[in-house]
């Protein structure tokens, strides 16, 4: 199986309600890691695993990363885990204790869609795991990948532990949540407080995975969680980063926690932000009291942020850099020719195949001789890159070829030719063997996906989801009320760029783009009683201006599925609004290569006279219902995956 392939197996499905999978999340689909060393200065550490016996009512699989115990503790530890059912898993490191080590190696020992993160001195209440896997099926957190929920943290004092320790199991529920409600209303009172964040989260572990993991620089007591929710919601990147997120300020043992205004500035204020959505859902966790331990844990505590402002160096405020920020085993290594930054989000599905990702930022002779060199000695064992064929990436192009030659996997990605979509494949889709008529007519689906795919061509008429940004759907049709109202056929003609790539490549034997667009103007000439809509492309600088009473030159922001909706008929060269057309059910002729042509849905022509007049003939028949459901189903699930560019 080729890494495209396996880039389309991991596409999350398409936002919308109906191409949503499974829903439904189960506890078997969580596992909880906790992460310990015992050693003879902290015994509690022991106490609070023999505490973890039979408390969560249900439980899900739960694992025990054992980081470098002595061998008198860890056959302790062993034997409770035997005893209770708990994973047991020995991690041979003596160093200082680095949680972030152990956590990478505790995510390599799971297999669940979802992962709880959790430390030995943090206790939720004992029906959590119900409500979690409820908040997680909600949140759909199986297929939409990027949500963390990090649980706000009730550190309690040390009658308040002694408290919770001492009921039974039937009260701890309500005596965490009479706490709860105790410590909310008397802040810092009776030795606890509240951290509105904490290192207690859940994850899915394909974005655990994409993030890259914990940075192991970190060890002893220290800064390691703050980094890695900040790179976590980075990457989510929806909330905005507050004025110097290096910045340790208004923690919640600081009187400034507690100003009336506070500012948003500092990471603390980020994560306190971040963490907000598993506030809404009423998760929390509960820091029972232990005395401090001492030692190398806490001589090496990252006390002034050195590590942490270091690891931040690495990729804040230039995000494309997050590509090579990675910290977890990877079975081989990909090249990503990344000259443009804002493509560096292409890339990061690798990480899911397997690959480590080594990015080349510029098409300089050294970079372009580091990855020649790698090339040829085999020390790479892919290279991905978006459209090879642009004009500025030609510098590229002959190390693409060479990799071909070498035996190294090489990684096509560009846009697809629906709304939101992008493709992984071996070449564009002009050239690939895996968009051709032969591979679209043995492709087999299922009927939940015909209903998907169907469902899909309803909504993409709708004029919601467009390839570019443009008008709303009402709005155009409102611009073009006389058009709907007129008797007279219409026919759609949109343009491209003239020098992309869809127009420029791959259309040897056929009219060139510069002679289609070239003949328009005679052409319609001799329709006079068809109304022609031309839509220049929304980048193109070319004067679309045809001075023809028949031609109306279309606004450049008018919604394209309403103007398809209006027209009789569309004739394209290579672009993707021939698909749309197909898809909405509108004849459609077309031009060059027009890979999406399949199934007999579009009628080709030799020329755009050759189309019109096969169109004024009333010869192009209308796309059959169910091939074009079979067209949408194959580019939504054997084609492309869902994206949305931010």
């Amino acid at each position: 199986m080729s890494v495209y392939d396996r880039c389309i197996m991991i596409k999350p499905p398409l936002i919308e309600d109906y191409c949503r999978l499974d829903h439904n999340i189960c506890l078997k689909d969580i596992s909880i890691i906790i992460c310990i060393r015992a050693e003879y200065s902290n015994p509690w550490v022991i106490d609070r695993l023999n505490f973890l016996k039979n408390y969560y009512d249900p439980c899900p699989k739960l694992h025990i990363i054992d980081f470098g115990s002595d061998e008198y503790h860890s056959k302790i530890i062993e034997e409770i885990c035997r005893s209770n059912g708990f994973l047991y898993h020995f991690e041979e490191d003596y160093g200082v204790y680095s949680p972030a080590i152990a956590r990478n190696r505790g995510f390599e020992k799971t297999d669940t869609d979802l992962i709880f993160f959790c430390d030995i001195d943090f206790f939720l209440p004992v029906d959590a795991f119900r409500h979690l896997a409820y908040v997680a099926s909600i949140l759909d957190m199986k297929n939409i990948i990027d949500n963390v929920l990090v649980c706000h943290a009730y550190h309690l004092g040390e009658e308040q532990t002694r408290t919770v320790m001492a009921c039974n199991a039937s009260q701890r529920k309500s005596v965490l949540d009479s706490l709860a409600c105790d410590m909310a209303l008397k802040a810092q009172e009776d030795g606890g407080f509240i951290a509105p964040y904490s290192n207690v989260f859940l994850i899915n572990r394909k974005f655990f995975s994409l993030i890259g993991g914990y940075d192991e620089s970190f060890r002893g007591h220290g800064s390691e969680d703050f980094e890695f929710l900040i790179r976590a919601f980075s990457y989510q990147n929806v909330l905005p980063h507050p004025h110097d997120m290096r910045a340790d300020i208004n923690g919640p043992l600081r009187d400034g926690f507690y100003a009336a205004e506070r500012p948003y500035q500092g990471f603390r204020a980020y994560l306190e932000l971040a963490s907000y959505l598993a506030v809404a859902f009423g998760l929390r966790a509960f820091h029972l009291f232990h005395p401090r331990q001492e030692g190398a844990w806490r001589e090496e505590r990252d006390l002034k942020r050195a590590r942490f402002n270091k690891a931040l160096d690495a990729y804040l405020d230039r995000f494309h850099r997050l590509l090579s920020v990675d910290y977890l085993n990877r079975q081989k290594t990909m090249v990503c020719f990344c000259k443009h930054a804002d493509h560096w989000g292409y890339f990061l599905p690798f990480r899911l195949a397997g690959y480590r990702l080594l990015p080349c930022y510029s098409d300089s002779d050294a970079d372009l001789s580091a990855v020649t060199d790698g090339i040829i000695k085999k020390q790479i064992d892919g290279v991905a890159i978006f459209n090879p064929y642009m004009r500025s990436h030609e510098r590229f192009l002959p190390l693409v070829h060479l990799a071909r030659e070498n035996g190294c996997e090489v990684v096509v990605i560009e846009r697809g030719a629906l709304p939101q979509t992008i493709y992984y494949d071996e070449d564009v889709a002009y050239v690939s063997k895996n968009y051709s008529e032969d591979e679209f007519q043995k492709a087999t689906y299922s009927p939940q996906e015909l209903m998907i795919a169907g469902a899909y061509i309803d909504r993409l008429k709708s004029g919601k989801y467009t390839l570019e940004s443009m008008a709303g759907y009402d709005e155009t049709l409102s611009r073009h009320q006389a058009l709907i109202n007129q008797q007279r056929k219409i026919i759609f003609i949109p343009l491209q760029l003239d020098d992309d790539t869809a127009v420029t490549l791959f259309t040897k034997g056929r009219q060139s783009y510069q002679d289609f667009v070239g003949s328009i103007e005679g052409v319609v000439r001799n329709y006079k009683d068809i109304t022609f809509l031309i839509k220049k492309h929304p980048l193109s600088n070319r004067n679309a201006i045809i001075d023809e009473k028949n031609v109306i030159v279309l606004n450049g922001d008018d919604n394209v599925h309403a103007i398809i909706d209006i027209s009789d008929a569309i004739v394209c060269y290579n672009s993707g609004v021939g698909l749309l057309s197909l898809l909405q059910g509108k004849p459609t002729v077309v031009l060059g290569n027009a890979f999406y042509s399949r199934g007999g849905l579009g009628t080709r022509a030799s020329s755009f006279a050759e189309a019109i007049a096969a169109l004024y003939g009333d010869s192009v028949p209308v796309p059959d219902q169910a091939e074009k459901v079979r067209l949408a189903a194959w580019f939504l699930h054997r084609r492309y995956s869902s994206f949305i560019s931010l």
